[in-house]
């Protein structure tokens, strides 16, 4: 996935370069709009470019796809009217999947300078996983998409999305993400350069979290959990505490904050090189550390420079 989003900050770069360079005025405009209906697919792909996309749960079995592409360019109306035809709206089918793509990959547009907005809004029957990708454009979704693995690449923008789903994968380059999961699921994966991270739902079964310049918020935690951060607080709630869930936080800048259900007891380690520990579970603890003495799930929590604090019950 990693080499996914690499791509897509390529993207990026080859898409805004143009725009950031020099002070040329964007003297020509062209816009173009797309609808179509599209049978239930087994699979959704989305690719986008700088277009802001917004998913939603059909109301029948057909995908409704709306869309529309602003370009703004140097060379007057001409060269625009040319250039619009690399960013339209594309829909193709391969087997059963449906790919809903803005332009043909690998088509740059041959302008100078240039800006592009617009919006792709597309109602998705539930049942059908999908994909989205974005060079340079925020994501939203609402809706309960079924049990379902919703995975998303988003090289510049925010991730909104208040939705049920099976499992969440999202992997975003600049922007914040925040979505509320409306069922408890299997998985959540998130991982940012820089962007905050807010996820929440009823049970996370395991997750695994990554910042390197953002605060991480998790609500509903009931598994197994992994959370890195270089410059950022860390707030979680595990809403269950079983012995699987072995929990593995650390952040180089930032307090840690945990929060587990009344009568939880957990073993490990917590360490901080500048910060104060406080623990409302049985431990014992030092000037940099402390240890953690009952006989459930482990937890391991490091802050390089940052408060602890590890609490069971009302804090």
């Amino acid at each position: 996935m990693r080499r996914s989003l690499q791509t897509l900050l390529v993207s990026v770069i080859a898409l805004s370069t143009a725009g950031l360079t020099a002070c040329i005025p964007l003297d020509g405009k062209a816009e173009r709009s797309f609808t179509a209906s599209e049978a239930k697919p087994s699979q959704l792909v989305i690719e986008a470019r700088f277009l802001d996309v917004d998913l939603s749960v059909a109301k029948d079995a057909m995908v409704a796809i709306d869309a529309k592409v602003i370009l703004k360019t140097n060379g007057g109306n001409e060269t625009a009217e040319r250039e619009i035809e690399k960013c339209v709206v594309r829909v193709e089918r391969e087997g059963d999947t449906l790919y809903i793509r803005q332009g043909k990959k690998d088509e740059r547009l041959s302008v100078s300078s240039y800006s592009g907005s617009g919006f792709l809004k597309v109602a998705l029957p539930a049942d059908v996983p999908f994909r989205i990708s974005t060079a340079s454009g925020n994501v939203a979704m609402n809706g309960d998409f079924g049990s379902v693995a919703a995975v998303l690449q988003v090289a510049s923008g925010d991730v909104n999305g208040d939705l049920g789903v099976g499992s969440f994968v999202s992997e975003s380059a600049s922007g914040d993400t925040k979505v509320a999961l409306r069922h408890p699921v299997t998985m959540v994966e998130c991982d940012t350069a820089s962007g905050d991270i807010a996820i929440s739902a009823p049970s996370i079964a395991k997750a695994k979290l990554a910042s390197a310049s953002g605060d991480v918020s998790l609500r509903g935690m009931a598994g197994p959990l992994t959370i890195s951060v270089a410059s950022g607080d860390v707030d979680v709630t595990f809403v269950e505490f079983p012995a699987s869930a072995v929990t593995a936080v650390e952040t180089a800048s930032g307090d840690i904050v945990i929060r587990l259900p009344s009568g939880a007891a957990p073993s490990g380690a917590i360490t901080t090189a500048s910060g104060e520990i406080k623990l409302g579970v049985p431990g014992t603890t030092s000037k940099r550390g402390a240890t953690l003495t009952g006989s459930g799930a482990a937890i391991t929590a490091s802050a390089a420079s940052g408060d602890v604090r590890i609490s069971a019950g009302t804090p």
